[in-house]
């Protein structure tokens, strides 16, 4: 995976198996961590390891993963897991898609909701977007394809059915799930440590929410969320934006497992030297135009 990463693969299976091993690797690399290793990023049946060229060399990484696996007995602990309670409104607008999934399954609607109610999932991992649960389960009881075509825009705390699998939408995106109902519950809080409310490993069971609102959509939601007061003067204001202008900062190492990109600047010299500048911490935010043709208007004094 580079000069920068080793991947550990167990196969191409996507089972409670196979993803045990994964994990109890995890919990192993954490229980006896190998400097230089600054991210360990769990999927199915593989986990990703990715490490400081200047600080371990490959050889020796791969040295060191590899006695923790030739330790590791079946029947060691995994990563600690918690059993985590979703509550979910099914069907009409907070599930759109629970009616043609019954349809195809040929069963009631009633059924699909009594069938996933009744199973125990289990967090295969996190990926797609910060915080979505990829959620996995001994005997599937329901199975379905995903949308032929894709909906751009999937309400944040959707439940959704995809293969054998089911599957949260910690904020609003686009989403090819089929989507059965919708939780109340946050799934991703970047304020938190760990920002997720559910981990690899965990188990997850939804049950059936009744007579309370439905959980507002992205638009309502942003609304409703107000930046909290800093005293801070507003200088900046943006008349154009060019193609690729991100904000970005110093990233965010040892996240993956919940879904967090590293992500942070693509030139970090130049960042951490516009900021030594400034007198700003090495890695503070700042506006990386990519492709240039940003505009900007000054409205306070200032030092760029």
């Amino acid at each position: 995976m580079g000069d920068a990463a080793l991947l550990v693969r167990w196969g191409d299976a996507i089972d409670l198996a196979t993803n045990a091993r994964v994990l109890a690797l995890l919990a192993a690399l954490d229980r006896q961590p190998i400097a230089g290793v600054i991210d360990l990023v769990p999927a199915y049946a593989s986990l990703l390891v990715v490490f400081d060229p200047l600080r371990v060399a490959a050889a020796a990484l791969r040295g060191g993963i590899g006695r923790r696996l030739a330790r590791l007995a079946v029947s060691e602990p995994g990563v600690a897991e918690s059993v985590v309670e979703i509550p979910v409104a099914y069907g009409g607008a907070a599930g759109p898609d629970l009616a043609a999934v019954a349809h195809e399954l040929g069963i009631t609607p009633a059924e699909v909701v009594r069938r996933h109610t009744a199973t125990e999932y289990r967090v295969y991992f996190l990926g797609f977007i910060a915080g979505f649960p990829y959620l996995g389960c001994a005997a599937p009881t329901l199975e379905v394809a995903r949308l032929a075509t894709p909906r751009t825009q999937v309400p944040a705390g959707s439940v959704g059915l995809a293969g054998a699998q089911s599957g949260i939408y910690p904020q609003a995106s686009p989403g090819g799930w089929r989507i059965i109902g919708r939780t109340t519950r946050r799934l991703f809080d970047p304020a938190s440590d760990p920002p997720t409310l559910v981990q690899p490993g965990d188990r997850v069971r939804f049950t059936v929410r009744r007579g309370a609102a439905m959980p507002p959509t992205q638009e309502t939601e942003a609304a409703s969320v107000g930046l909290p007061p800093t005293g801070a003067v507003p200088w900046l204001r943006v008349v154009a934006v060019g193609p690729g202008a991100t904000v970005q900062d110093g990233g965010r190492r040892g996240y993956g497992r919940y879904g967090v990109a590293a992500s942070g600047a693509a030139d970090r010299e130049a960042l951490c030297l516009g900021n030594a500048l400034l007198g700003n911490p090495t890695d503070a935010a700042a506006l990386e135009l990519t492709l240039g043709g940003g505009i900007f208007a000054i409205t306070a004094p200032c030092v760029i």
